[in-house]
């Protein structure tokens, strides 16, 4: 039996690491894994025994990576709990994710790898951020590099989301690597009954626009949904649905793109930015409507969340950030939304070998194309199905059990 420390964050705050973490732990935990300090189900045979430490240290989305006094004091203190967890249960694996491409991240990874790592046989690293590589190549000094090497450097077992992943975890020569996808629970279970019949409905109501003169205006809703907004590709997004509407109104067509954006500006600039980019969208509002086609719906929970993507048409990810995985996108396919996205590192391999609505990243043009043609699509749940072969959280707890407890 793997006898596991996990040290790695879980909610809050929500983002794409944290909330994988999180799933993890609930799928150990449903699978019968044994949670210390309790003692094992009797007539189970549990492949893993794990203990987590949460090492919460940023408030907020905005808080990650950045460095304030209190934040060394709370690492202290988890990785006193780190050392005491390794002793009192005997853990002998330790399972780190390691920070984003920051100085101060990393720097706070170097202090708890210099403290735990000597005192565990294995070491796994779930590489949930990239991009580290090139940082440390060309953004730290020699003396840096050679610490990053040393701590990150020779673990057990590295565990990567994709392919594209594991090209760069190969850079710290680890005696093993793992490719494992993510996978959520299905946040629309009732998908066949209620969310289906209705994206029957709406494709066959914008196919009445397309064959002939509609009785009422038709808005193609689209979805931006990200912790990060600039980064994330919303101002791409913003263009491409005025474009798209540009060539609407050229072809006289009583349809619009309608965009609703999810997510916390980060600051009061990207605000301003936003409402400089939601008056050229509304500009190609149909002749007398004055709804607006740009609708801030401002941070989204969980509920918030599947509300949103049942009322999506389409989800639009111009991504240009770092992108190791995407769990947006799963959640968007999980619920049966088009997807229009970039090819960019990463995110194709999410998406079904053939993908057509992969644009590159800036290609204003594409993308407009790629909404205009999913909008006159019929009714399709093969993204839906993909969801389901594919990135279910059975299917990822089933992987994550057999890669932990063979390190």
């Amino acid at each position: 039996m793997t006898r596991l420390l996990v040290y790695a964050q879980s909610p809050p705050p929500l983002h794409g690491q944290s909330v994988m973490v999180g799933h993890l732990l609930d799928g150990l935990q449903q699978s019968g894994q044994c949670h210390l300090p309790a003692e094992p189900t009797p007539g189970t045979s549990p492949a893993i025994a794990y203990y987590h430490i949460n090492p919460r240290i940023s408030k907020d989305l905005g808080d990650i990576g950045r460095w304030r006094p209190g934040k060394l004091l709370a690492v202290f203190r988890h990785v006193l709990a780190a050392l005491r967890a390794r002793f009192v249960h005997g853990l002998d694996t330790l399972y780190f994710v390691p920070a984003p491409a920051k100085r101060e991240a990393m720097y706070r990874d170097w202090f708890v790898l210099f403290f735990c790592r000597p005192f565990f046989r294995n070491v796994i690293f779930h590489w949930h951020c990239i991009g580290q590589p090139a940082f440390i190549e060309n953004k730290l000094t020699a003396p840096e590099r050679w610490i990053a090497r040393l701590l990150y450097g020779k673990a057990t077992l590295s565990i990567c989301m994709t392919q594209y992943s594991r090209e760069e975890a190969s850079y710290f020569g680890s005696k093993k690597i793992a490719v494992v996808p993510n996978g959520i629970p299905d946040p629309c279970p009732r998908f066949d009954t209620e969310v289906w019949p209705e994206r029957q409905r709406r494709a066959e109501e914008l196919a009445a626009v397309w064959s002939g003169p509609a009785a009422s205006p038709v808005y193609y809703e689209l979805l931006f949904l990200s912790g990060r907004m600039t980064s994330k590709g919303l101002f791409d997004a913003m263009a491409a649905a005025t474009l798209a509407n540009h060539c609407l109104a050229e072809k006289n067509l009583p349809l619009r793109m309608r965009l609703t954006v999810a997510g916390a500006f980060e600051d009061d600039a990207e605000r301003v930015r936003f409402e400089k980019a939601a008056e050229e969208l509304n500009s190609t509002r149909l002749p007398g409507q004055n709804a607006s086609l740009a609708v801030d719906a401002g941070w989204a929970d969980e509920k918030k969340k599947i509300e949103l993507y049942q009322r999506a048409d389409c989800f639009i990810f111009p991504t240009l950030l770092a992108e190791s995985f995407g769990l947006v996108l799963v959640e968007a396919m999980a619920h049966g939304c088009a997807i229009v996205t970039t090819r960019w590192q990463a995110v194709p391999e999410v998406l079904p070998p053939g993908f057509p609505n992969l644009a590159e990243i800036h290609d204003i043009e594409a993308m407009a194309a790629a909404l205009l043609r999913c909008a006159q699509q019929p009714a399709d749940r093969s993204l839906r199905d993909y969801f389901l072969e594919h990135f279910t959280s059975a299917r990822f707890t089933a992987n994550m059990i057999r890669t932990l407890s063979q390190p």
